[in-house]
């Protein structure tokens, strides 16, 4: 399997950024939880 002509070190960027994203989302979505917000994936009961 041949891998494309990149730079390494941008690979490196992205799966940082991807994972310091997803962090920082589950941490808001903790905090939103502690604070007893409703889940964006929540549907609201009527």
């Amino acid at each position: 399997m041949e891998r494309p002509d990149r730079d390494g070190h941008e690979d490196v960027y992205v799966v940082l950024r991807d994972a310091f994203d997803a962090a920082r989302r589950q941490l808001q979505q903790r905090m939103a939880a502690l604070r007893g917000e409703p889940s964006l994936r929540e549907k609201p009961v009527a």
